[in-house]
């Protein structure tokens, strides 16, 4: 084969210099010359598909590693180029097994070991990523890049206290780490050090002024500060730099609502759906005929689906009735163990299975999208309460076993133990002795105990009862007893919604700064008029909640 001038190292080298330089055009015209000229060459092959990949095309750059490993089976850092690309792909396991074939024929390499560490941790196999982030680190103990994703690993595994030591770590390894100092800020923030996190952003924004990450986390630390409008301006700066982020829409949602800023915060909401957190029944189906932002109600056939958690069904549930009255023929997915308390609702509608779909509709929505695809403003939430029913036997017999005599108060002091987000809206039990001291007071529980939970504290003098809800629906003996009660007193769990629900009198104790769908500062809410807010008058001030209750009865 004639070569044409220049013999392959030095047209080879020309070519490597043009790609490190970044000249991706001048490298891929030197490449290709070389193949034309020499033919099949598995290094050629290699930086081929490296520079397929940097210029986006994996297909093309997944062919040429594929070559360049035909021609050399034993390439570790082809094998390491291949793993990169189909870990980007979602591919992990081909990813991983790549990896391991490379690490088999180097070991000790620190960039094949943090790329497998990697492949790991976008699969989300933290106790292996944690384990593999270790092993980078045993040879290469100043990477800073592994010590920060290692962090990523101990805050999924909910070692907070760790993953900061880990972040920390990563800055000291390298100072201006943007994005360890924005994942130090994340973790502050959940240890609530409010003040320590926004610090961190600060830093992270100054090295790198269109940060729109750590904009958005900088605004959920002034959100939790109650620092509000400094926190919008955070988000619109981040919406600025990435408008399509779901994350930072979600906040910015989350944000509008609790400021009463419906219209903008329910468009907003509609983000909810693209977040890598969420895996939701319905919307990722690919359903035809999305319910449309004021489209016709009547003469329709609606599917209205469930979303979250209970609580947010018993909330938004009300929508299905509302299009029910207003001419829909209404089918709704919600979980069988609400569908007994879900039919009180009426309105002719059909309840469903959970992840049921009916076989014909005109058109799909999440209950949770109704408000704001409706054009359902908060006027006509309240109006449509009491909206769920207690089975009048059951109030007959729960009546007959509480008893007469004492104001009956029914308590819940936290969501499900597994919700991270319940927890933290939860209090200590042991603060209800501030109202069991009122004179004729009687705390009646309403919780479900758990496994792994205890029981109430003796000096609350807290009434526990037997056989309660054991059966396969959920919140029968729960509403029953409601009907009963004089006042329930509550956190922010789905035992609220079903008293509010219900049209019961509750008293719900609240974080300083509450959840978007409680407002800010109110004392009442216009999802339920039966229901009066108590907020924490200071962070923490769970005592202050109970006495400012205490005072009121």
């Amino acid at each position: 084969m004639p070569h044409a001038a220049g013999g392959f190292p030095s047209r080879f080298n020309q070519g490597v210099a043009r790609h490190v330089q970044g000249d991706l055009a001048g490298a891929a015209r030197a490449y290709e010359s070389l193949r034309r000229d020499f033919g099949p060459h598995p290094e050629l092959a290699r930086l081929m598909g490296v520079l397929a990949a940097q210029k986006g095309d994996r297909a093309r750059a997944l062919a040429l590693l594929g070559e360049a490993l035909a021609l050399q089976p034993n390439h570790p850092i082809a094998l390491d180029n291949r793993g990169v690309i189909l870990k980007e792909l979602r591919r992990y396991d081909a990813a991983l097994a790549d990896f391991d074939r490379a690490l088999a024929l180097d070991p000790l390499s620190p960039a094949i070991l943090n790329n497998r560490a990697i492949a790991l941790l976008a699969a989300e196999r933290w106790e292996a990523a944690l384990a593999a982030y270790d092993a980078v680190l045993a040879r290469a103990p100043d990477h800073a890049g592994a010590w920060n994703d290692r962090g990523l690993a101990l805050k999924h595994l909910g070692r907070i206290d760790e993953a900061l030591a880990s972040f920390e770590r990563a800055c000291a390894a390298r100072p201006g780490f943007a994005d360890a100092l924005n994942n130090r800020g994340i973790v502050l923030k959940e240890l609530k050090r409010y003040d320590e996190a926004l610090a961190a952003y600060d830093l992270a924004l100054k090295l790198s002024p269109d940060y729109a990450d750590a904009y958005h986390n900088r605004g959920n630390a002034l959100v939790e500060l109650d620092r509000q409008e400094e926190a919008d301006a955070c988000y619109q700066r981040a919406l600025a730099l990435k408008p399509n982020d779901a994350e930072i829409r979600f906040s910015a949602a989350n944000w509008a609502l609790r400021m009463g800023r419906f219209a903008e915060g329910w468009r907003l909401y509609e983000s909810r759906f693209d977040r890598a957190c969420v895996t939701d029944r319905f919307s990722r189906r690919g359903l035809p005929n999305r319910f449309e932002e004021g489209a016709p109600i009547a003469g329709r056939r609606l599917f209205m689906f469930w979303e979250q958690g209970l609580g947010d069904v018993l909330q938004f549930c009300r929508f299905a009735k509302y299009a029910a009255e207003r001419g829909a023929q209404v089918s709704a997915a919600a979980p069988r163990r609400l569908h007994r308390l879900l039919n009180t609702l009426g309105g002719g509608i059909v309840w469903l299975d959970e992840d049921e779909a009916p076989d014909a509709f005109d058109a799909h929505l999440p209950m949770m999208s109704a408000p704001g695809l409706f054009g359902a403003g908060p006027e006509s939430w309240g109006a449509l309460t009491p909206y769920l029913r207690a089975e009048p036997e059951r109030v007959a017999l729960w009546r007959d076993r509480l008893g007469a005599g004492g104001r009956k108060i029914g308590v819940a002091w936290r969501g499900h133990l597994a919700n991270a987000a319940g927890r933290d809206r939860g209090y200590d039990p042991a603060l209800l002795k501030i109202l069991a001291d009122r004179p004729d007071v009687r705390l009646i529980s309403l919780h479900r105990r758990e496994a792994g939970d205890a029981p109430p504290p003796p000096e609350a003098r807290i009434e526990t009862l037997a056989d309660f809800d054991q059966g396969p629906d959920a919140f029968l003996d729960t509403a029953a007893v409601m009907e009963n009660l004089d006042l329930i007193v509550s956190c922010d769990t789905s035992i609220a919604h079903l008293a509010g629900a219900l049209g019961r009198p509750t008293w719900l104790a609240l974080k300083h700064v509450a959840e978007w769908r409680w407002r800010r500062e109110r004392t009442d809410t216009p999802w339920y008029p039966s229901v009066r807010l108590f907020r924490q008058p200071a962070r923490d001030d769970w005592a202050g909640v109970f006495q400012a209750m205490a005072d009121a009865l």
